[in-house]
């Protein structure tokens, strides 16, 4: 009896600590279910949290192409947009219209988003702080930072205090690489990857040899590669210091005429005697034995000119300014061309000649002078020249003379047809005997003669110089136009423009299909097939094979890229007729211009389409171009319109099929980004990325 009393006290003292074990072990369960629940809601806030930072920085970033919508918006002003929008979605009332996305989650509040720049640091919003520490459409900026801080995150138990969480997220503004959908053309931009200067007899249009080494283009005897300098008014700066090697001249009487040509393109060559190639383009004056500039070689020395001798020409340079507003180099250069907004340009030379005088006057009577006169002749017009008091050149027994009467013009039309007015100086002696023949002033005077070609002026055109709008060739920044044989260390500098890129004010473009220099090839290209058939499609619905930029310029790529081509083939034929009905396609409808604001999302008047390197075009038949980049368009008017509100072409308009209206920096929402931060100065669109 005793020991079953005594078992039973056992099992109910084991009882009593079982219950107390199990009382224990609930406790611990319940607690850590709401240890487990509040962890779940404190990540379900921090999920919602980030969701919504995320929506706010992806729906703020579709309005960054207002920051480049210069015409339309302040930078102010597309800040406050792309923040307003941003707080729609984040759950926050904004001046955006309509019931927020996104509100709060379970309980709780969230500050107002914190709007920064990639600069900013800190752990989360501390209140109702809706400033920037930097303009995100500032050019080192091109980002949106979203940051918010759900905080009072309520407690299931009294236990588990109140708490916060952070969410950040960035979108930034990065340059495409590839684009599908583009607008079947390829037009040439003014963009070079290399520039370079080739010097060439202009008696043979062969290049120079023996010229100095440093600086020469491989595989080449006398062309240098230019270093690109800073883009000002839109003018793009090459320059170079190279060493010609300036042949000898056949007597003290001759000269050789030396020509400058100038070369651009993906693939460096010498341009002696040759336009060009499919990847380089050569430009010149007229012809491709010439320069776009030239220098005049003529023999060192002294003496050889005493009667009954004829004078000796030496040294000849421009004499006054058609570059105002630019550096000191382009006012005394032979190059002139519209970039200082003028139509004509008065010209003039000067001249070192030698009439055998020594210190003596030329124009004195005998026996101390010759009773020289002197004449320049440039397009037509002929000018008086003077010797200039005290400027007798002992070394070269020279006389400089300058104009005195007279005057010359040289138009200056980028659509000219004519880019080279060569000077003519003529020469006479009144007194003396000069090469058996005695020198009166008669009107039958035989003591005369002529220098031809002495000089050249070059009036830059689209068709000859291209996008070369300023030349010039110096030594100590001295006007080098004249130099005797031997190598020649010069410095030649030249500004060319682009024909596309963000302009400020917008300028009315008009876009052909049909190239300027030749008809047989266009603009246009195969993005989806060599059929006419397939072009209309592009036309109507954008090109549906994706292309990618081309980085060497040149076709075929010797390294293609993974991926999408980034070459595209020519498109040849007469499409005009094809191209007005796909047009009337496209823009079926008359959709609303609303320029000056592209912006808005879908607008059907915004197109993209590629952009190739102009030297891409000089080959003949059909080709493939590079895709150098790409650039988005507004388009105002298309050929046969039937929409009332469009606005005429600005001008004549050209056969065949065109389009016309705005080059625009563009916001793309779509496309493959490159990894590197947007520039706002360059056409390339752009694709907002969120990249935290």
């Amino acid at each position: 009896m005793l020991e079953r009393r005594a078992l039973l006290r056992r099992l109910a003292g084991e009882e009593g600590s079982m219950l107390v074990v199990a009382g224990v072990l609930t406790v611990a369960i319940a607690l850590l279910s709401g240890v487990v629940l509040q962890v779940g809601d404190w990540l379900q806030h921090r999920r919602s949290a980030q969701v919504r930072a995320d929506a706010a920085a992806f729906a703020g970033g579709q309005l960054f192409g207002q920051c480049f919508d210069t015409t339309k918006f302040t930078a102010a002003q597309a800040s406050t947009n792309m923040h307003e929008l941003a707080k729609h979605y984040a759950g926050y009332a904004s001046a955006v219209p309509g019931t927020p996305f996104n509100p709060q989650f379970g309980g709780g509040s969230t500050t107002l988003p914190l709007f920064a720049s990639k600069t900013y640091s800190g752990g989360g919003g501390g209140g109702p702080d809706d400033t920037m520490t930097d303009n995100e459409c500032s050019a080192d900026n091109q980002t949106l930072d979203v940051k918010l801080t759900d905080q009072n995150i309520p407690a299931l138990m009294s236990i588990f205090p109140q708490a916060k969480v952070h969410a950040h997220a960035r979108v930034q503004m990065q340059s495409i690489v590839q684009f599908k959908g583009a607008f079947p053309l390829a037009i040439p931009e003014v963009e070079p990857k290399y520039v370079a200067a080739t010097f060439v007899d202009e008696a043979t249009g062969n290049e120079l040899t023996g010229c100095g080494a440093t600086g020469l283009a491989t595989g080449t005897t006398c062309t240098y590669l230019l270093t690109k300098g800073a883009t000002a008014n839109n003018l793009t700066s090459w320059a170079v210091s190279a060493s010609p090697n300036l042949p000898a001249v056949a007597s003290a009487a001759a000269a050789k005429q030396i020509g400058v040509r100038i070369g651009m393109g993906g693939l460096v060559a010498s341009c002696a005697n040759t336009g060009g190639t499919e990847n380089w383009a050569c430009f010149d004056a007229n012809a491709n034995a010439r320069g776009a500039l030239m220098i005049r070689d003529y023999a060192a020395g002294s003496g050889g000119a005493v009667q009954p001798l004829a004078p000796i020409l030496r040294a000849v340079s421009p004499s006054n300014s058609c570059a105002p507003g630019f550096a000191s180099q382009f006012g005394t250069t032979p190059f002139v061309s519209d970039a200082g907004g003028i139509a004509n340009c008065s010209v003039g030379v000067s001249a070192r000649i030698d009439f055998g005088t020594g210190a003596n006057n030329p124009t004195l009577a005998a026996p101390a002078g010759v009773k020289a006169i002197v004449h320049a002749t440039i397009n037509g017009a002929t000018i008086t020249l003077s010797p200039v008091p005290l400027s007798y050149n002992p070394a070269s027994t020279t006389w400089l003379w300058t104009p005195s009467a007279g005057s010359a013009t040289v138009p200056v039309n980028d659509a000219g047809a004519v880019s080279a007015y060569p000077v003519t100086i003529s020469w006479e002696e009144q007194a003396g005997t000069q090469g058996g023949k005695t020198c009166t002033t008669g009107g039958g005077n035989k003591c005369t003669g002529t220098f031809a070609s002495a000089a050249r002026f070059t009036s830059a055109t689209s068709d000859d110089e291209g996008p070369i709008k300023l030349m010039s060739v110096t030594q100590g920044g001295v006007a080098a136009y004249s130099l005797t044989p031997g190598v020649k260390t010069v410095d030649l500098q030249i500004r060319i423009q682009g024909s596309l890129g963000v302009i400020n004010p917008p300028v009315l473009q008009a876009l052909r299909l049909t190239h300027t220099t030749n008809s047989s090839r266009t603009t246009a290209v195969a993005c989806d097939g060599p059929g006419d058939a397939d072009f209309v499609a592009a036309v109507r619905y954008g090109c549906k094979t994706p292309y990618q930029i081309n980085v060497p310029q040149i076709c075929p790529d010797p390294a293609p890229p993974a991926g999408p081509a980034d070459c595209v083939p020519t498109k040849t034929g007469n499409l005009g007729n094809s191209v007005v009905k796909a047009l009337d396609d496209r823009f079926a409808g008359c959709p609303v211009n609303n320029w000056p604001d592209y912006t808005k999302t879908g607008d059907p008047r915004v197109i993209v389409m590629m952009l190739t390197d102009f030297s891409a075009y000089s080959g003949q038949g059909k080709t493939r171009v590079p895709v150098v980049n790409f650039a988005a368009f507004y388009v105002i008017g298309w050929t046969g319109n039937k929409c009332g509100a469009a606005w005429p072409f600005p001008g004549s308009e050209p056969n065949g099929g065109n389009i016309w209206g705005y080059f625009v920096k563009y916001a793309s929402l779509t496309q493959i980004p490159n990894g590197l931060i947007c520039d706002p100065n360059q056409i390339t669109p752009c694709v907002p990325v969120l990249v935290r």
